[in-house]
Protein backbone atom coordinates (compact mmCIF):
# COMPACT_ATOMS: atom_id res chain seq x y z
CA UNK A 1 0.00 0.00 0.00
CA UNK A 2 1.03 3.61 -0.42
CA UNK A 3 3.26 4.75 2.46
CA UNK A 4 1.52 7.84 3.79
CA UNK A 5 4.37 8.88 6.03
CA UNK A 6 7.02 8.92 3.33
CA UNK A 7 4.85 9.90 0.38
CA UNK A 8 2.20 12.39 1.38
CA UNK A 9 4.35 14.21 3.93
CA UNK A 10 6.50 15.37 1.03
CA UNK A 11 3.51 17.39 -0.15
CA UNK A 12 1.72 18.33 3.06
CA UNK A 13 2.44 19.18 6.64
CA UNK A 14 0.27 17.65 9.32
CA UNK A 15 -0.05 15.41 12.34
CA UNK A 16 -0.86 11.70 12.47
CA UNK A 17 -2.50 9.27 14.83
CA UNK A 18 -2.97 5.50 14.69
CA UNK A 19 -6.47 4.16 14.17
CA UNK A 20 -7.95 0.70 14.20
CA UNK A 21 -6.84 -1.56 11.36
CA UNK A 22 -9.34 -2.25 8.60
CA UNK A 23 -9.50 -5.05 6.08
CA UNK A 24 -7.69 -3.71 2.95
CA UNK A 25 -9.54 -3.35 -0.28
CA UNK A 26 -8.67 -5.91 -2.93
CA UNK A 27 -9.73 -7.16 -6.33
CA UNK A 28 -11.23 -10.62 -6.65
CA UNK A 29 -10.98 -13.23 -9.35
CA UNK A 30 -14.72 -12.97 -9.90
CA UNK A 31 -14.41 -9.25 -10.68
CA UNK A 32 -11.71 -9.84 -13.29
CA UNK A 33 -13.47 -12.83 -14.86
CA UNK A 34 -16.58 -10.68 -15.34
CA UNK A 35 -14.61 -8.30 -17.58
CA UNK A 36 -14.68 -10.95 -20.30
CA UNK A 37 -18.18 -9.82 -21.28
CA UNK A 38 -16.99 -6.24 -21.86
CA UNK A 39 -14.07 -7.56 -23.91
CA UNK A 40 -16.48 -9.32 -26.29
CA UNK A 41 -18.03 -5.94 -27.11
CA UNK A 42 -14.61 -4.44 -27.79
CA UNK A 43 -13.62 -7.44 -29.92
CA UNK A 44 -16.36 -6.74 -32.46
CA UNK A 45 -14.40 -3.78 -33.79
CA UNK A 46 -12.08 -3.75 -36.81
CA UNK A 47 -8.65 -5.47 -36.50
CA UNK A 48 -5.36 -3.61 -36.76
CA UNK A 49 -2.48 -3.68 -39.20
CA UNK A 50 0.65 -5.37 -37.84
CA UNK A 51 4.23 -6.08 -38.79
CA UNK A 52 4.76 -9.65 -37.59
CA UNK A 53 5.93 -12.28 -40.07
CA UNK A 54 3.83 -15.12 -38.64
CA UNK A 55 0.33 -15.97 -39.83
CA UNK A 56 -2.55 -14.99 -37.61
CA UNK A 57 -5.79 -13.03 -37.37
CA UNK A 58 -4.68 -9.44 -38.13
CA UNK A 59 -4.36 -7.62 -41.45
CA UNK A 60 -0.76 -6.89 -42.46
CA UNK A 61 0.59 -4.15 -44.70
CA UNK A 62 1.59 -6.75 -47.27
CA UNK A 63 -0.67 -7.87 -50.10
CA UNK A 64 -0.64 -11.54 -51.02
CA UNK A 65 -2.77 -14.66 -51.37
CA UNK A 66 -4.48 -14.35 -48.01
CA UNK A 67 -8.10 -14.82 -46.97
CA UNK A 68 -9.01 -11.14 -46.59
CA UNK A 69 -10.22 -9.40 -49.77
CA UNK A 70 -8.77 -5.91 -50.19
CA UNK A 71 -9.68 -4.42 -53.60
CA UNK A 72 -9.76 -4.96 -57.36
CA UNK A 73 -7.54 -3.38 -59.99
CA UNK A 74 -7.09 -3.77 -63.77
CA UNK A 75 -5.43 -7.03 -64.77
CA UNK A 76 -1.71 -6.76 -65.62
CA UNK A 77 0.49 -9.25 -67.49
CA UNK A 78 1.85 -11.76 -64.99
CA UNK A 79 -1.11 -11.61 -62.60
CA UNK A 80 -2.51 -14.97 -61.49
CA UNK A 81 -5.53 -15.75 -63.65
CA UNK A 82 -7.15 -17.47 -60.65
CA UNK A 83 -7.59 -14.03 -59.09
CA UNK A 84 -9.58 -12.52 -61.98
CA UNK A 85 -12.82 -10.98 -60.78
CA UNK A 86 -15.19 -12.20 -63.50
CA UNK A 87 -18.19 -10.29 -62.22
CA UNK A 88 -16.46 -6.91 -62.27
CA UNK A 89 -14.81 -7.77 -65.61
CA UNK A 90 -18.17 -8.66 -67.18
CA UNK A 91 -19.80 -5.50 -65.82
CA UNK A 92 -17.07 -3.12 -66.99
CA UNK A 93 -15.95 -4.88 -70.15
CA UNK A 94 -12.36 -4.80 -68.90
CA UNK A 95 -10.43 -7.53 -67.09
CA UNK A 96 -9.94 -6.93 -63.36
CA UNK A 97 -8.06 -8.96 -60.77
CA UNK A 98 -8.65 -9.32 -57.04
CA UNK A 99 -6.11 -8.26 -54.42
CA UNK A 100 -5.95 -9.78 -50.95
CA UNK A 101 -4.21 -8.98 -47.71
CA UNK A 102 -2.31 -11.58 -45.79
CA UNK A 103 -3.29 -12.26 -42.21
CA UNK A 104 -0.49 -11.93 -39.68
CA UNK A 105 -0.15 -12.79 -36.01
CA UNK A 106 0.15 -9.99 -33.46
CA UNK A 107 1.54 -11.25 -30.11
CA UNK A 108 0.24 -9.24 -27.18
CA UNK A 109 2.70 -8.35 -24.38
CA UNK A 110 1.55 -6.24 -21.44
CA UNK A 111 3.87 -4.48 -18.99
CA UNK A 112 2.23 -3.77 -15.62
CA UNK A 113 3.74 -1.35 -13.10
CA UNK A 114 2.86 -2.25 -9.48
CA UNK A 115 5.47 -0.15 -7.69
CA UNK A 116 4.58 1.79 -4.54
CA UNK A 117 3.30 4.99 -6.24
CA UNK A 118 0.67 2.88 -8.01
CA UNK A 119 -0.88 1.92 -4.66
CA UNK A 120 -2.66 5.22 -4.24
CA UNK A 121 -6.16 6.47 -4.89
CA UNK A 122 -8.44 9.29 -3.80
CA UNK A 123 -11.49 8.51 -5.97
CA UNK A 124 -13.28 5.23 -6.66
CA UNK A 125 -10.20 2.95 -6.64
CA UNK A 126 -6.42 2.74 -6.45
CA UNK A 127 -4.26 3.34 -9.52
CA UNK A 128 -2.98 -0.23 -9.19
CA UNK A 129 -6.51 -1.67 -9.19
CA UNK A 130 -7.52 0.40 -12.20
CA UNK A 131 -4.36 -0.79 -13.97
CA UNK A 132 -5.04 -4.46 -13.16
CA UNK A 133 -8.57 -4.20 -14.48
CA UNK A 134 -7.34 -2.50 -17.66
CA UNK A 135 -4.78 -5.29 -18.20
CA UNK A 136 -7.48 -7.92 -17.66
CA UNK A 137 -9.81 -6.29 -20.15
CA UNK A 138 -7.02 -6.14 -22.75
CA UNK A 139 -6.12 -9.77 -22.09
CA UNK A 140 -9.70 -10.96 -22.56
CA UNK A 141 -9.86 -8.90 -25.75
CA UNK A 142 -6.73 -10.61 -27.02
CA UNK A 143 -8.05 -14.05 -26.05
CA UNK A 144 -11.27 -13.44 -27.96
CA UNK A 145 -9.25 -12.52 -31.06
CA UNK A 146 -6.97 -15.54 -30.78
CA UNK A 147 -3.82 -13.63 -29.79
CA UNK A 148 -0.90 -15.01 -27.84
CA UNK A 149 -0.95 -13.06 -24.54
CA UNK A 150 1.98 -12.39 -22.20
CA UNK A 151 2.59 -10.30 -19.09
CA UNK A 152 5.63 -8.60 -17.58
CA UNK A 153 4.74 -7.48 -14.06
CA UNK A 154 7.20 -5.57 -11.89
CA UNK A 155 7.50 -3.78 -8.58
CA UNK A 156 10.51 -2.41 -6.68
CA UNK A 157 11.96 -5.81 -5.90
CA UNK A 158 10.78 -8.35 -8.44
CA UNK A 159 9.96 -9.06 -12.08
CA UNK A 160 7.35 -11.67 -12.95
CA UNK A 161 6.91 -12.76 -16.55
CA UNK A 162 4.46 -14.91 -18.44
CA UNK A 163 5.53 -15.57 -22.00
CA UNK A 164 2.82 -15.06 -24.65
CA UNK A 165 0.44 -18.01 -24.98
CA UNK A 166 -2.99 -18.53 -26.46
CA UNK A 167 -6.25 -19.44 -24.85
CA UNK A 168 -8.33 -18.90 -21.77
CA UNK A 169 -5.75 -20.68 -19.61
CA UNK A 170 -3.19 -18.00 -20.46
CA UNK A 171 -5.58 -15.26 -19.31
CA UNK A 172 -6.34 -17.12 -16.07
CA UNK A 173 -2.61 -17.43 -15.33
CA UNK A 174 -2.23 -13.71 -15.96
CA UNK A 175 -5.13 -12.90 -13.63
CA UNK A 176 -3.79 -15.11 -10.84
CA UNK A 177 -0.34 -13.54 -11.10
CA UNK A 178 -1.77 -10.04 -10.81
CA UNK A 179 -4.03 -10.96 -7.90
CA UNK A 180 -1.15 -12.53 -5.99
CA UNK A 181 0.88 -9.32 -6.38
CA UNK A 182 -1.83 -6.67 -6.04
CA UNK A 183 -1.02 -5.97 -2.38
CA UNK A 184 2.62 -7.09 -2.38
CA UNK A 185 4.84 -5.32 0.14
CA UNK A 186 8.31 -4.83 -1.28
CA UNK A 187 11.73 -4.12 0.16
CA UNK A 188 12.13 -0.35 0.38
CA UNK A 189 15.85 -0.72 -0.18
CA UNK A 190 15.38 -2.06 -3.70
CA UNK A 191 14.29 -0.07 -6.69
CA UNK A 192 13.27 -0.93 -10.22
CA UNK A 193 12.93 1.96 -12.65
CA UNK A 194 10.60 2.21 -15.62
CA UNK A 195 13.65 2.60 -17.85
CA UNK A 196 15.05 -0.76 -16.72
CA UNK A 197 11.65 -2.36 -17.36
CA UNK A 198 11.54 -0.99 -20.90
CA UNK A 199 15.03 -2.32 -21.50
CA UNK A 200 13.79 -5.71 -20.34
CA UNK A 201 10.89 -5.49 -22.80
CA UNK A 202 13.36 -4.90 -25.62
CA UNK A 203 14.96 -8.24 -24.76
CA UNK A 204 11.84 -10.39 -24.33
CA UNK A 205 9.54 -8.91 -27.00
CA UNK A 206 9.61 -10.05 -30.62
CA UNK A 207 9.37 -7.69 -33.57
CA UNK A 208 5.79 -7.13 -34.64
CA UNK A 209 4.37 -7.43 -31.13
CA UNK A 210 1.75 -5.14 -29.67
CA UNK A 211 3.09 -3.75 -26.39
CA UNK A 212 0.84 -2.24 -23.75
CA UNK A 213 2.76 -0.32 -21.08
CA UNK A 214 0.51 0.30 -18.07
CA UNK A 215 1.99 2.70 -15.53
CA UNK A 216 1.72 6.10 -13.88
CA UNK A 217 5.07 6.98 -15.52
CA UNK A 218 6.12 8.83 -12.37
CA UNK A 219 9.82 8.40 -13.23
CA UNK A 220 9.55 9.26 -16.93
CA UNK A 221 12.77 10.91 -18.09
CA UNK A 222 14.88 11.40 -21.21
CA UNK A 223 16.35 7.90 -21.15
CA UNK A 224 12.91 6.35 -20.64
CA UNK A 225 11.62 8.32 -23.62
CA UNK A 226 14.48 6.97 -25.73
CA UNK A 227 13.57 3.42 -24.71
CA UNK A 228 9.98 4.00 -25.79
CA UNK A 229 11.16 5.24 -29.18
CA UNK A 230 13.39 2.21 -29.57
CA UNK A 231 10.55 -0.19 -28.75
CA UNK A 232 8.24 1.57 -31.20
CA UNK A 233 10.62 1.04 -34.13
CA UNK A 234 9.67 -2.62 -34.40
CA UNK A 235 6.47 -2.88 -32.37
CA UNK A 236 3.16 -1.17 -31.88
CA UNK A 237 3.44 0.56 -28.50
CA UNK A 238 0.41 1.70 -26.53
CA UNK A 239 0.94 3.54 -23.24
CA UNK A 240 -1.86 3.48 -20.67
CA UNK A 241 -1.16 6.44 -18.41
CA UNK A 242 -2.88 5.72 -15.08
CA UNK A 243 -3.33 8.61 -12.67
CA UNK A 244 -5.43 9.81 -9.78
CA UNK A 245 -7.25 13.16 -10.05
CA UNK A 246 -5.55 14.28 -6.85
CA UNK A 247 -2.20 14.05 -8.67
CA UNK A 248 -3.42 16.33 -11.41
CA UNK A 249 -4.80 18.99 -9.10
CA UNK A 250 -4.23 18.97 -5.36
CA UNK A 251 -7.06 20.38 -3.22
CA UNK A 252 -7.30 23.93 -2.04
CA UNK A 253 -5.64 24.84 1.25
CA UNK A 254 -7.43 23.39 4.23
CA UNK A 255 -7.49 20.35 6.50
CA UNK A 256 -8.00 16.90 4.95
CA UNK A 257 -8.04 13.39 6.35
CA UNK A 258 -6.52 10.43 4.48
CA UNK A 259 -5.89 6.83 5.46
CA UNK A 260 -4.16 3.64 4.27
CA UNK A 261 -6.48 1.43 6.32
CA UNK A 262 -4.14 1.39 9.33
CA UNK A 263 -3.18 5.00 9.92
CA UNK A 264 -4.99 8.26 9.46
CA UNK A 265 -3.38 11.60 8.72
CA UNK A 266 -4.93 15.03 9.09
CA UNK A 267 -3.23 17.22 6.51
CA UNK A 268 -3.03 20.93 5.90
CA UNK A 269 -2.28 22.00 2.33
CA UNK A 270 0.87 23.82 1.30
CA UNK A 271 0.26 25.99 -1.78
CA UNK A 272 3.89 26.11 -2.90
CA UNK A 273 4.34 22.35 -2.86
CA UNK A 274 0.93 21.84 -4.44
CA UNK A 275 1.87 24.04 -7.40
CA UNK A 276 5.21 22.27 -7.83
CA UNK A 277 3.46 18.89 -7.73
CA UNK A 278 0.98 19.99 -10.37
CA UNK A 279 3.79 21.20 -12.64
CA UNK A 280 5.57 17.84 -12.40
CA UNK A 281 2.36 16.06 -13.37
CA UNK A 282 1.85 18.37 -16.35
CA UNK A 283 5.41 17.85 -17.56
CA UNK A 284 4.99 14.09 -17.43
CA UNK A 285 1.71 14.19 -19.31
CA UNK A 286 3.02 16.60 -21.93
CA UNK A 287 6.06 14.39 -22.59
CA UNK A 288 3.78 11.42 -23.32
CA UNK A 289 1.47 13.55 -25.45
CA UNK A 290 4.45 14.75 -27.49
CA UNK A 291 5.39 11.13 -28.25
CA UNK A 292 1.82 10.38 -29.25
CA UNK A 293 1.65 13.42 -31.56
CA UNK A 294 4.86 12.30 -33.28
CA UNK A 295 3.18 8.90 -33.80
CA UNK A 296 5.87 7.09 -31.81
CA UNK A 297 3.29 5.64 -29.43
CA UNK A 298 -0.44 5.55 -28.89
CA UNK A 299 -1.54 7.12 -25.63
CA UNK A 300 -4.57 6.37 -23.48
CA UNK A 301 -5.00 8.50 -20.35
CA UNK A 302 -7.03 6.80 -17.62
CA UNK A 303 -7.99 8.30 -14.25
CA UNK A 304 -9.00 6.19 -11.27
CA UNK A 305 -12.60 7.38 -11.64
CA UNK A 306 -12.85 6.75 -15.39
CA UNK A 307 -14.98 4.02 -16.97
CA UNK A 308 -12.47 1.63 -18.53
CA UNK A 309 -14.74 0.41 -21.31
CA UNK A 310 -15.28 3.93 -22.61
CA UNK A 311 -11.56 4.70 -22.45
CA UNK A 312 -10.47 1.57 -24.30
CA UNK A 313 -13.28 1.48 -26.85
CA UNK A 314 -11.79 4.23 -29.01
CA UNK A 315 -8.43 2.59 -29.72
CA UNK A 316 -9.15 -1.16 -29.51
CA UNK A 317 -10.09 -1.40 -33.20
Amino acid sequence: MFDLKTGIKELFRGTSRTVASHEPLHLTQQTLLALRHQAKLLASQKPRQVRSAQSGGYLSRFRGRGTEFDEVRPYLPGDDTRDIDWRVSARTGRTYTKLFREERECPLLISLDLRRPMHFGSRVTFKSFQAIQAVTLLAWLGEHRGDRIGLSLFNEAHHHELRPKRGQKAVLQLINLMLSNQMAVTDKGKKCSLESQLLRLQVISKAGSRLYIVSDFHDLDTLTTQRLRSLARHNEVVCLFIYDPLESQLPEQGCYTVSDGQQRLTLSGNATLANAFHQRFEQRQQALQALAKSQVIKLVTIATDDALFDKLRGFAR
